[in-house]
């Protein structure tokens, strides 16, 4: 729950997460890897209602880099949970890091973009949804979770104002330009995912 969200656990850049990955490195030298169980927390909302970023994590990236970083020290069981991930989360929001996860978990490899443009077509009904979901990714880079608490890289302040402007645009015209009624209460929750 420590560890920076905005970089991989294994990212040699990142202070919070050199320290998160010299415990974990140093308990398997007491513990066997193939008994050894991962909990994360990117599906989890305590993580992220405690520091009001309003939203789950989005960096499926950094997950995919992290699980293949696990699977490197022999660590075979990831889990994760979701305390207020219940169904009112998920009427309000589109997150499609929920749909990404369970196969990231099968299959680290899993072409990402292949897969949520995928995702684009079939719960949005329009796989351009997915250029959206590409700026959600870059926004969760530069305003994050580390430590529990929101961190903003501030020299990037210029470019998620722009981002973010694009976004909240594109969801908008993809919402307004859908005549399916499903498929445009789902872009009205990617417009709130979005802002």
């Amino acid at each position: 729950m420590n560890q920076s969200f905005g970089q991989p656990i294994n990212d040699p850049d990142s202070p919070v997460n050199a320290h998160m990955r010299n415990q974990l490195e140093q308990y398997l030298r007491l513990f066997p890897a193939s008994r050894a169980q991962v909990l994360g927390y990117w599906l989890d909302d305590t993580l992220t209602s405690r520091t009001d970023l309003g939203h789950l994590l989005f960096r499926p990236s950094v997950l995919q880099q992290e699980l293949r970083y696990y699977r490197s020290l022999g660590i075979a069981n990831v889990t994760t949970f979701g305390v207020f991930s219940m169904k009112d989360q998920f009427s309000s929001n589109a997150p499609p890091v929920v749909f990404l996860y369970p196969e990231l978990l099968w299959n680290q490899d899993t072409n990402v973009e292949a897969r949520l443009r995928e995702y684009c077509r079939f719960y949005f009904g329009d796989e351009s949804a997915f250029e959206v979901l590409a700026a959600i990714q870059k926004l969760d880079g530069i305003v994050y979770v580390e430590d529990s608490a929101v961190k903003i890289e501030e020299e990037h302040l210029p470019e998620f104002g722009q981002l973010l402007t694009a976004a909240l645009s594109r969801a908008t015209s993809l919402m307004e330009g859908q005549s399916d009624e499903i498929y445009r209460n789902r872009l009205a929750k990617l417009v709130i995912e979005v802002g």
